[in-house]
């Protein structure tokens, strides 16, 4: 092969895999559709899934939103377990509950999600403690096998979490998660899962959307050392507005 050539496929190579790989950006996002009630809609029924056929049956629109703006509530199935594989750490919790959350007005996050971590293991007596993230904020998106995942990270700054005993907030998490949702895609329901996993080594399981280069995941100090890795293992049920995450 000549110097030319040579040249010209080291240029041309790197550029080639650049624009062929994925973008998160490119990856069409889910969002949240509400049947609205509409005069002169298409659809005849409250799921938008049968066609008007006359103008008496002009009810209802299909339209990107939350609904009326109510909060979700949820709770989990059976207990919580955080892991911190670093320290060969691990809490479990005997609930959790997620209020305040909303879905936002154009269909496409979540807003001013809470969970609350009660029953925890966490130093300050057997099953005494409580965990309470702060205001998080929820991107949808697409996870690997065409899943439809949620992105919850903070709504401001970069704390998760603190918590410890005594007003002693030893633990403190920071950075983002991401959770497989359940049910309600493709489909009106009131009801979805939030399903968060951990692999074998006690890290969280989804670490990116498709297409995304940058890992998402939660990191946890210590009395203030070093952010480490942490993993949580659980699923919180969480019932709302009546809307369908379509993909």
């Amino acid at each position: 092969m000549s110097s030319k050539a040579l040249v010209l496929c080291l240029i041309v190579l790197p550029l080639a895999r650049a624009i062929a790989a994925p973008n998160a950006d490119a990856v069409e996002k889910p969002v949240y559709y509400e049947c609205a009630k509409v005069k002169g809609g298409k659809y005849a029924d409250k799921e938008c899934s049968k066609a008007a056929e006359s103008k008496s049956e002009e009810k209802y629109e299909l339209e990107p939103g939350g609904g009326k703006g109510k909060a979700f509530r949820g709770n989990a199935k059976g207990k919580v377990t955080i892991f911190i594989p670093h320290f060969s750490y691990e809490m479990t919790c005997g609930s959790a509950t997620e209020d305040e959350g909303v879905v936002a007005a154009n269909g496409a996050s979540l807003e001013q999600v809470v969970i609350r971590f009660s029953g925890c293991d966490n130093g300050c007596g057997s099953g005494k403690g409580e965990i309470v993230t702060t205001p998080l904020k929820g991107e949808l998106g697409v996870l690997s096998g065409a899943k439809v995942g949620v992105l919850l990270s903070p709504e401001s700054g970069e704390k998760v979490a603190e918590y410890g005993c005594g007003g002693d907030e030893a633990f403190v998490t920071y950075g983002s998660i991401l959770a497989e949702v359940v049910g309600g895609v493709n489909v009106f329901s009131k009801e979805q899962t939030l399903v968060f996993t951990v692999n074998g080594h006690h890290e969280q399981e989804w670490t990116r959307f498709e297409g995304a280069l940058e890992e998402e995941v939660l990191k946890t100090e210590i009395n203030g050392s070093g952010r480490e890795s942490q993993g949580v293992q659980q699923e919180i049920t969480q019932k709302g507005e009546f809307l369908n995450l379509k993909t």
